[in-house]
C-alpha cells in the first residue's frame, strides 16, 4: 500500500508517534533522524517524504515547529503549548499612554462612562 493510499487512521498513528519522539528528544532533531526513529520503534516502514508531509500537517496544527539550519537541513521541535483563552492577558499598542490605557479599562473619562446611557436613554 503506497502512502497516499493509507488510511487516515494511519496517518494520525504516525503523527502521534512523531510527536511522541519529539517529546522525548533532548534536541532537534531533523527530518531523517525523526524517520529512523520513528522506523525503530516498529512501525512499518516510513519513507522520508512521508514523514515530511506529516510534520508539515502537525505545523499547520501549530504542534511542531520547523528550524531551518543551512540550506535544505530542517530541524523539528515540539511548540510550546498556547495557554486558554481565558488566560491570556490583551495587549496594548506600545503607543498607548498608561493614562489613556486607564481611560480604556476604566471606560470613563471627565466622569462619564462610555458603557451606561446618558439620562435621555442614548
Amino acid at each position: 500500500m503506497t502512502a497516499a493510499a493509507r488510511p487516515t487512521e494511519d496517518k494520525e498513528q504516525l503523527r502521534h508517534l512523531l510527536l511522541a519522539v519529539l517529546a522525548r528528544a533532548r534536541r532537534p532533531l531533523s527530518t531523517a533522524e525523526l524517520r529512523d526513529r520513528v522506523n525503530a520503534a516498529g512501525r512499518s516502514t516510513a519513507h522520508h517524504e512521508e514523514v515530511y508531509r506529516n510534520l508539515l500537517v502537525l505545523e499547520n496544527r501549530r504542534r511542531v515547529t520547523r528550524q531551518e539550519l543551512h540550506g535544505r537541513h530542517v530541524t523539528w521541535v515540539l511548540q510550546a503549548p498556547r495557554p486558554p483563552l481565558s488566560a491570556r492577558v490583551p495587549r496594548r499598542h506600545p503607543l498607548i499612554t498608561a493614562r489613556e490605557a486607564s481611560m480604556t479599562e476604566t471606560g470613563r473619562r471627565g466622569g462619564t462612562s462610555t458603557t451606561k446611557p446618558n439620562r435621555e436613554g442614548r
